[in-house]
Order: structure tokens, then C-alpha cells, then sequence
């Protein structure tokens, strides 16, 4: 039922914003965005909360939100991890502990709207703009981000180019966000007039098209070193992406796995970033 429910509702949300969208377009067009923005979860468990409450650093006021960071306090120099889609700063846990018992100063950060962090909504820019101000607080050398952490931390070091900041690690990261706006057509079945109108809303909006917000293209002036880890078996971020990034990155090494899927929850990719850090210390 769960499974029916799943695969049919977003088709069902899909056929009601295409009506509404031909009496009232901006209204639909505004809904859709809104839904694409929307995490349905993310916010921190019971459970998750008893790992992450003592760890609690700064409630961080951004933008009319409130962010919620976490340290493992060390000695050596501080990493900002960032984390994906509908997840939170507990994802981090084995990572940071790793990291932290290296001498690292380790900080974590729930996105808007994830975890304990405030808000409703979260888009890229958003999400960008907070890891700049999150930067210049904790002044961080390297920045971890995964999946869609890891698209923002790219497109933040695009926009802002942070002095601070001399590795970045992606991990299953996205590279294009015209991928992902198709996959949102074909989710929710609309058609190509309904996405040509949302673009038109979305240039209004963040003044840039689908196929210009484009992680290749972000990363081809990118000065320091970069590590991706990708998984080939990967079934929410294609492989193909980050074959995309690391053509386009000159400083950067991929890494490939095979059946670790989109987390990337293993010992070996956590000693793999652990080198890399490592390196050249």
C-alpha cells in the first residue's frame, strides 16, 4: 500500500497543479516550485537527538532561520561538514568521530528546514548562502558535503570563493540541475509546457535557467584540491555526474565504488577521506 501510495500520489499532485495551472498559472507554478523545495523529512529522531543534543554548538540566526551546529572539538584545523536532501547532521556520525579522533575540529550543520535547524522550505542559493555565513564563523579549511550538500558546497566555492577553504570532498554529489528538474517532470508526470512555464517562474525568481546552474561549469576555475566519491551502483545520483564533475575539476581525484550505493556508508570511503585530508599536511 505504501509502495502504491508512493508511486501514485506525486502523479495524482501532478494532474492537479496541470488544471490549476490553466485558470490560475502563477498559482500552480508557485505551488510546484514550493512542493520541489519542500523536504517531506529530514528533521532529527528521538533517537538521533540523543547523539546530537550534547554535541550542540551554536542556534546560528540566518535569514529569518535559525541553523543548528554541532562540534567535535579538536586540536587541528576545522572541518565544515554539509550535509544531503532530507538527512541531517546525524548522518555524520561515524565520519566526524573518525575525523575528530585524528585531532580534527570538527563541525556539522543541519540544513534550513532539516534536522533542528528552523524553516520550511530550502532551495541551492539558500542553502550556498548559508554555508558562506556559516564560513565565516568556524573559518574552515576543508568542507565535506554529500548529495545535495555536496552541490551546494560546490556552487557556494563558484560564488563566493571562501580564502579559507583549500580541499572540498563531494560525495554522490549532483552535477546538473536540469537532472534533477527532469526527474521532478517525470515524478509528478507534467508536461513540457507545464516545466517550459515553471523555468520562465524560475529565472523570475533565482534569475537563472535549469541548464545554467551546472556544477561542471562551477568547478572548471576551482583552485583547490578536491576529492569526489561516487558509487556506480548509485540509484539516486547517477555515476554519470561525477564523471561530469571530475572531467571539468583539473585538481580533483575521483574515487569509484561499486555497491555502496548513494550514502556511501563504509570503512573504506571514510579512510580514502581520511587520506585525503591527510595528505600533504
Amino acid at each position: 500500500m505504501k509502495e502504491l501510495k508512493k508511486k501514485y500520489l506525486p502523479l495524482l499532485v501532478g494532474r492537479y497543479l496541470t488544471i490549476i495551472h490553466k485558470i490560475f498559472p502563477e498559482k500552480a507554478l508557485k505551488t510546484a516550485l514550493s512542493l520541489f523545495c519542500t523536504p517531506q523529512k529530514g528533521k532529527a529522531t528521538e533517537i538521533q537527538n540523543e547523539y546530537l543534543i550534547p554535541l550542540k554548538d551554536l542556534y546560528i540566526d540566518f535569514k529569518n532561520i535559525k541553523l543548528q551546529s554541532y562540534r567535535w572539538e579538536g586540536t587541528k584545523e576545522t572541518i565544515l561538514l554539509i550535509h544531503g536532501w532530507e538527512s541531517n547532521s546525524h548522518r555524520w556520525k561515524t565520519l566526524a568521530e573518525k575525523l575528530n579522533a585524528s585531532g580534527y575540529n570538527v563541525i556539522a550543520v543541519d540544513a534550513p528546514a532539516h534536522g533542528n535547524s528552523t524553516g520550511k522550505q530550502i532551495d541551492m542559493p539558500l542553502y550556498a548562502d548559508s554555508i558562506a555565513h556559516l564560513i565565516t564563523i568556524y573559518k574552515p579549511s576543508i568542507l565535506i558535503g554529500h548529495s545535495m550538500g555536496g552541490m551546494a558546497t560546490l556552487y557556494h566555492q563558484y560564488k563566493y570563493k571562501a580564502k579559507t577553504v583549500r580541499k572540498i570532498i563531494a560525495l554522490a554529489a549532483p552535477a546538473e540541475l536540469k537532472d534533477l528538474m527532469l526527474h521532478y517532470k517525470n515524478l509528478l508526470g507534467f508536461s513540457t509546457t507545464f516545466m517550459q512555464d515553471l523555468e520562465s517562474y524560475f529565472v523570475n525568481k533565482y534569475d537563472f535557467k535549469f541548464a545554467d546552474f551546472s556544477i561542471p561549469k562551477f568547478v572548471q576555475n576551482l583552485s583547490m584540491k578536491g576529492l569526489i566519491v561516487h558509487d556506480t551502483e548509485d540509484d539516486i545520483i547517477s555515476y554519470k555526474a561525477a564523471l561530469a564533475i571530475s572531467k571539468e575539476w583539473k585538481d580533483a581525484t575521483l574515487i569509484t565504488t561499486q555497491g555502496q550505493g548513494h550514502s556511501l556508508f563504509t570503512p573504506k570511503v571514510d579512510e580514502d577521506i581520511l587520506t585525503f585530508i591527510r595528505k600533504e599536511e
